[in-house]
């Protein structure tokens, strides 16, 4: 079994993982995961995208959670130690220096001993639009 979480989970991320399932004939290891988005609009199109994808090999969860908040107050998500691997697209475009320290802080500690997290960056942080509005 393979525990993953997706954090701010929207668009983007959720078509990726889609991707990925749609592309395995048989999984090696079962999946159970956990999908973060504040927005229920992207909850719910990841639902909408993913459950038809779900069964005995794929189990997830989706879960309203403010990460915003959560980095703010150093605060967790869940339990530490509990995924081999988190993925995070996009999300880190939108924090500051301190922010994303603290989401970084927040990732490490739910990951099981040698998981992974993916961390993906497109923009350059300093200059995107919405910088002041996310922070």
């Amino acid at each position: 079994m393979r525990r993953i979480a997706s954090l701010a989970c929207g668009p983007h991320p959720c078509r990726e993982l889609a991707t990925f399932l749609d592309r395995q004939r048989e999984l090696q290891h079962p999946i159970e995961g956990d999908l973060f988005d504040f927005d229920t609009e992207a909850l719910d199109y990841a639902r909408r995208l993913l459950e038809p994808r779900l069964g005995s090999q794929v189990r997830l969860e989706f879960q309203q959670a403010n990460l915003l908040k959560a980095i703010r107050q150093s605060g967790q998500l869940g339990q530490p130690e509990q995924y081999d691997l988190i993925y995070c697209s996009g999300f880190a475009d939108y924090l500051g220096d301190v922010a994303l320290r603290r989401l970084l802080k927040i990732a490490y500690e739910l990951l099981k001993p040698g998981g992974v997290l993916l961390l993906a960056q497109f923009l350059d942080r300093h200059n995107h639009p919405d910088r002041n509005a996310m922070q």
